[in-house]
């Protein structure tokens, strides 16, 4: 029961990390509480969108090297993860979100084209928009198949010789002079590096090991809409669109591809209880009374209605980097709502961090010693001591 590196959470960050190592000839285990793609965390589902279109242009040249990332695991695994639909981003006037994501995409030289109203009516019928609404058009845009995705990531890793223990919580890890200690409740187990993908249990599993972070995991919601005509909404009709509300909030929704209703959800980012998973009817109200304002060619009231997690940081910026006082433990986690589409490219750069090596794109942003967190690492050397001395 020795390995090299075990991996708490079977999310598609740790499937990613999972596979990354394991192909470099690593042994690993990796840990879940239920099954990999369970309904209780933030990979599951059929669709997430991949873009270019980026308020931050940091993320601009991320996004271009995880499009070959995907396309590779897709030769692997053998079917389609990736659908282009085209993409729009839409403002009902001036939005500073928008107004930043169509400044990054100048500077960044993304092909892209600015829609007015009109042309928004001419190009996409199938909204009614005011008058004072722009929009991005951006060619490259497209759906993850996300089921697909975390699917080929964990059996690519298995294939590769990861250990997956599904089912089964890691209830302890204790620091040991030659690695870790992990205890379920089936057995214990050694390894020597530790990586931390463990999504809304990532504070959980971190304060046992002497570092607290300021994390806020709240309840998502989305919901699905019947078309009255579906070949209005299919993908290559339909672009994968987001509508900027206004601060940091989003709407956004998917062309028909595999669903049997167009998925369409609002942002909340509040935080939630651990078990409140009952719909929100606050949120099914406005994203009903949305369809109604921009959407006439869905029926209105939702056909179903489905929660899931975002772990957010205070910046809504990641966090990939090096337990601060403990090297062997590489933590890759908050993925804040928009992580999965750099699943396959965070994967090798968590396999590097472990490994002491430079990884291959620039991480600087998602340091655990940043400002937005660093209040919290002071904070979290006293918890740490309190609890070594208690």
């Amino acid at each position: 029961m020795n390995f090299h590196v075990a991996v708490i959470g079977g999310g598609v960050m740790g499937c990613a990390a999972a596979r990354a190592m394991a192909a470099r000839n690593e042994r690993v285990v990796l840990f879940e509480a239920a099954e990999v793609g369970h309904k209780k965390g933030s990979s599951q589902g059929q669709t997430r969108i991949i873009r270019l279109a980026y308020s931050d242009p940091f993320y601009i040249p991320l996004c271009r090297a995880a499009y070959p990332a995907w396309r590779r695991l897709e030769a692997e695994a053998g079917e389609p993860l990736l659908h282009v639909s085209g993409g729009l981003d839409i403002a009902m006037g001036d939005v500073p979100s928008w107004q930043a994501t169509a400044a990054a995409m100048k500077v960044a030289e993304v092909p892209h084209e600015v829609l007015d109203r009109a042309g928004l009516a001419r190009r996409f019928p199938q909204f009614r928009l005011p008058d004072d609404a722009v929009g991005l058009f951006q060619p490259d845009a497209a759906v993850l198949h996300a089921d697909r995705c975390l699917a080929a990531l964990a059996d690519n890793a298995r294939q590769s010789g990861a250990t997956f223990k599904e089912y089964e919580a890691v209830l302890s890890v204790r620091p040991v002079a030659a690695g870790f200690e992990i205890k379920t409740r089936k057995g214990s187990y050694r390894a020597d590096r530790l990586v931390v993908a463990a999504g809304v249990r990532t504070n959980e599993m971190l304060c046992g090991l002497a570092l607290d972070l300021p994390l806020t995991v709240s309840k998502e919601q989305v919901a699905y809409f019947q078309p009255r005509e579906r070949a209005h909404f299919v993908a290559g009709t339909f672009p994968v669109f987001i509508l900027h509300l206004g601060g940091k909030l989003l709407s956004s929704g998917f062309p028909l591809i595999r669903e049997d209703g167009m998925k369409l959800m609002i942002e909340n980012k509040r935080a939630a209880a651990d078990d409140d998973d009952a719909p929100d009817l606050r949120l099914l109200v406005d994203l009903e009374r949305q369809v109604r304002r921009i959407l006439p060619g869905l029926y209105p009231e939702a056909a179903r209605v489905e929660t899931c997690r975002y772990t957010l940081t205070p910046d809504e910026d990641f966090i990939i980097d090096r337990h601060p006082r403990d090297p062997r433990i590489t933590v890759i986690s908050a993925c804040s709502g928009h992580g999965f589409k750099f699943a396959p490219l965070f994967g090798e750069a968590v396999a590097d961090l472990s490994t002491h090596r430079t990884p291959s794109i620039d991480l600087g942003p998602f340091r655990i010693d940043r400002p937005a967190l660093k209040q919290n690492l002071t904070a979290s050397e006293d918890v740490g001591n309190r609890r070594r001395s208690s």
